[in-house]
């Protein structure tokens, strides 16, 4: 009986040495695949080449550190389809979104774009593009969420591949979106454009939102979904929000209802930005003050969303300090809300310190993708910053720089 049970058990710990030594490889694969996330290039010497680079060379760049994510993130989907970062390295794969440039067919370009005033978005339109990669790309994406959504995986697995390749789709998209030659006189076409262009992909979420009624995550896909469609499309954004508050007011599910709530939470939040109504606003600052907005009312405040890595936001403190010294008696306040994560903490103190920054300062430590805030009131790009009147209203969401102190001014003197 012995001898048996050791003949059982010889092989159990081969395999289990084996699984130790395949999550080891794992990890140092993921460690890898990890740092291709970061900014483009990483290094400032890098960073410093990078710059120096035209518009069609940044693109080339780019594109190289992209190909190389995803070759990367399929190989460890591939290979450790046991380890707990493989949903992760599939996010990575379908988002690393290469613009796929050919490697020939386009040296006329490099010619073209030294031309004064040329466009570059009329470059890129003409840019030969490798279509049998890209092709090859979106195939096996499409294949591997398939895969996941037919497969045995909890329900929570398939929400997050499906939506996953939901925003590939949306990315590629807004990136052709961001490229047509748009032209101011033509504004009424572009709106009835805009509304059928971005239809297909309501349609698509309603239809994902429908699948997986159940989870509470749907708030956050819709915030993820809408806060980045506004950037592109603010009215056809507010329409969605509206149709989505209608369509899930009745709704038993537990996620359609936390979906109602938030649609109607982004409703007020648009109505806020247009000044239709009040700002409310309240937080424990970094140096644990506590801040209420509504306590300000009668006063003009400045509300500046930043982070540690916008550099045109640490570049206007400098100018926010001086017009705080010159009206703040006046009755001009400012609120500071930073969005960076975590990590980022010792060098935001940094940042606050090196600057004399003495008005109030909101961190939450979610980073920019998952602050509140920015998730509520749809921010989208920084630096961005709200001005409000003396009754808590945004008068100005463009209070920069020599913008600034007349609007201040303005809104001072009204009664």
């Amino acid at each position: 009986m012995r001898l048996i049970i050791c003949i059982i058990l010889m092989p159990l710990i081969t395999l289990g040495q084996s699984g130790i030594a395949l999550q080891e490889s794992g990890d140092a694969a993921w460690a890898r695949l990890e740092k291709m996330g970061g900014q483009i290039p990483a290094g400032k010497e890098a960073y410093q080449e990078y710059l120096q680079l035209r518009p069609l060379g940044k693109k080339r760049y780019e594109d190289q550190h992209l190909l190389t994510r995803m070759q990367l993130a399929e190989a460890f989907w591939q290979s450790y389809p046991l380890h707990s970062r493989r949903q992760d390295a599939l996010r990575m794969f379908l988002s690393a979104n290469p613009y796929f440039i050919a490697a020939s067919g386009n040296e006329s370009l490099d010619t073209i774009e030294k031309q004064p005033g040329m466009d570059w978005a009329a470059i890129l339109r003409s840019a030969v593009i490798d279509t049998a990669a890209r092709q090859k790309w979106l195939t096996t994406g499409n294949r591997i969420v398939f895969s996941i959504l037919n497969g045995a995986g909890t329900k929570e697995e398939k929400e997050k591949a499906a939506f996953s390749l939901f925003a590939r789709d949306f990315r590629l998209a807004s990136g052709n979106f961001g490229l047509l030659p748009r032209k101011e006189a033509e504004a009424d076409y572009w709106s009835a454009f805009e509304q059928v262009y971005w239809k297909s992909f309501l349609q698509r979420f309603r239809e994902h939102m429908q699948q997986f009624a159940e989870l509470a995550v749907l708030p956050e896909r819709a915030k993820d979904f809408l806060s980045a469609l506004k950037g592109y499309s603010p009215a056809v954004a507010a329409i969605f929000w509206n149709e989505l508050q209608k369509e899930t007011s009745k709704a038993n599910q537990d996620g359609l209802k936390l979906l109602y709530q938030t649609a109607t939470e982004q409703l007020m939040a648009l109505k806020l930005e247009r000044g239709e109504e009040a700002l409310k606003m309240s937080f424990t600052a970094l140096d644990k003050t506590e801040f209420q907005l509504e306590k300000l009312r009668g006063k003009v405040v400045l509300i500046d969303f930043w982070a540690s890595w916008c550099k045109p936001c640490l570049n206007e403190f400098p100018h926010l300090r001086t017009m705080l010294e010159k009206y703040n008696r006046d009755g001009f306040e400012i609120a500071g809300i930073c969005l960076d994560n975590e990590s980022a903490l010792p060098r935001v103190k940094e940042i606050i310190q090196e600057n004399k920054i003495t008005w109030p300062q909101r961190f939450e430590g979610k980073g920019f993708h998952s602050d509140t805030y920015r998730l509520l009131y749809g921010i989208n790009s920084l630096p961005t910053v709200w001005l409000l009147d003396k009754s808590g209203r945004i008068v100005s969401t463009d209070a920069r720089g020599a913008k600034l102190e007349p609007l201040i001014q303005k809104y001072l003197n009204e009664k």
